[in-house]
């Protein structure tokens, strides 16, 4: 089931794999998987959402709280690894990034 003026599957077919394909080229980049801290509470904090219609929580504090600390335990990973680097002078110059919207690729 779909929220209105949404088509199933889209997620699947076009963006994730676009952003791996991303993620692949730029090991770097950090993700944060809110939708599985989602998927994991389907049948406990999540249930009512889960099985609803809306793809909003509503600011709903109880169900926004372990997003967030999701969030915020992954910026403090990163954060401390790049502390880590930078401590052992293996931090390097971002390289420039690759034309990825290019339509002749």
């Amino acid at each position: 089931m779909c929220a209105p003026g949404r088509t199933h599957g889209v997620m699947e077919k076009y963006i994730n794999p676009w952003a791996l394909e991303v993620i692949k080229r730029h090991p770097e980049i950090a993700v944060c998987d809110q939708w599985q801290v989602v998927k994991d509470g389907e049948n406990g904090l999540y249930k009512d959402w889960w099985h609803g219609k809306n793809v909003h929580f509503g600011h709903e504090a109880t169900l926004e709280t372990p997003l967030a600390k999701a969030l915020a335990d992954k910026v403090k990973e990163a954060l401390e690894h790049r502390q880590e680097k930078k401590a052992a002078g293996t931090i390097s110059k971002p390289k420039p990034p690759e034309d990825l919207w290019r339509s002749d690729k």
